[in-house]
């Protein structure tokens, strides 16, 4: 086994392998971090949303806004990794009226004697898709505008209706979740620039080592010019390797030091 890899063809053979598994290796490594980043956005977006339920929730008890409970300094639920998830968190009552919202321009408004004008569900503008909405009731999925998540949709975001029976009907906290696209795309790209950077690295090794291993070759063919050409004294350098090349270089040069007294 060690003769053969001392020859000419093992030595290629085995820098073949090594450059394959070296190739192979890297692109496990990538595939392995693509997919623990992936693992890690799909906790963060389990987080997200199980924290939203519960603001909205107490949100649903209190008569404070859920702005003032996500204000407060030391509460644990609505942390910054949290907030950089959520876009906006919106409450529905049985009416299909905005209850709350931790965005200003889904409060309800006031009228001249300063009561209270709230929004209804189909009124509002600018809401991300709905996810899941088959899972809805019939009868309340008409409730909701654009109602629909689709696989090519260009709409910024998601949105997450929960539905929580109380004392005073069927009432929805709506989860808005902003929108990873940005990350995705960059998580579809990166394995190809990974990929492209590997094959690269692994096609300029492969270029030198060829041109390592031709370029005795190439040698022995402009030695074989000049000996033609009437110069018996040269002589390849290549001789003192243990290879099928050195073996080649080593009888070259006997052959050439032969002539050479021949004709002396």
């Amino acid at each position: 086994m060690f003769k053969f890899l001392n020859t000419f063809r093992g030595k290629l053979l085995l820098v073949l392998a090594i450059l394959l598994v070296l190739t192979l290796g890297v692109q496990l490594y990538f595939n392995y971090l693509d997919e623990r980043r992936n693992a890690e956005l799909r906790e963060l977006q389990e987080k997200a949303l199980v924290a939203g339920v519960t603001l909205g929730f107490n949100g649903m008890q209190s008569e404070d806004r859920m702005q003032t409970f996500v204000n407060q300094e030391g509460q644990k639920i609505f942390t910054d990794e949290i907030r950089e998830r959520i876009a906006d968190i919106i409450i529905i009552n049985s009416d299909w009226e905005v209850y709350d919202s931790l965005s200003d321009k889904y409060l309800p408004d006031t009228d001249m004697d300063g009561n209270p004008i709230n929004k209804n569900l189909k009124t509002l503008q600018g809401l991300p898709p709905l996810v899941d909405a088959d899972n809805l009731d019939p009868e309340d999925r008409k409730q909701f505008p654009e109602a629909s998540l689709t696989e090519n949709d260009s709409r910024e975001g998601e949105v997450h209706a929960i539905p929580i029976e109380t004392n005073q009907g069927r009432w929805y906290v709506l989860v808005l979740l902003k929108s990873h696209r940005a990350s995705s795309i960059s998580r579809i790209v990166q394995p190809v620039v990974y990929t492209f950077s590997i094959l690269l690295v692994s096609f300029t090794i492969l270029v030198l080592l060829v041109w390592r291993f031709t370029r005795p070759i190439a040698d022995l063919s402009q030695a074989a010019r000049q000996v033609a050409a009437g110069d018996l004294q040269v002589r390849l350098r290549d001789a003192d390797r243990t290879d099928e090349i050195g073996e080649l270089a080593s009888q070259f040069n006997e052959m050439t030091a032969e002539l050479e007294k021949t004709r002396e």
